[in-house]
């Protein structure tokens, strides 16, 4: 199952660089301004969605193999003698 990876739309957008404020440090944004740094923040959702999906298919296998190595360790082998 995939889930959607959320979006940061253009009004959150406005209304976080509206209230954006680094030590007195405001930073007016017109609609051009706005588009970029929604879109920035999309692309960068999706990296880090994406990275944290990678890594928890990595951990997942290497999970089943030790899961498997444990297994194989302890398996009883019958034999006919």
């Amino acid at each position: 199952m995939i889930a959607q990876i959320p979006q940061v739309t253009l009004p959150e957008a406005k209304n976080f660089a509206q209230k954006w404020n680094f030590n007195g440090l405001t930073i007016p944004m017109d609609d051009v301004h706005l588009k970029f740094a929604t879109d920035f923040a999309n692309c960068v959702l999706v990296s880090f969605i994406q990275h944290c999906q990678q890594r928890a298919f990595i951990e997942s296998k290497a999970k089943e193999k030790l899961s498997q190595e444990e297994n194989e360790k302890h398996k009883i082998v019958l034999t006919g003698e």
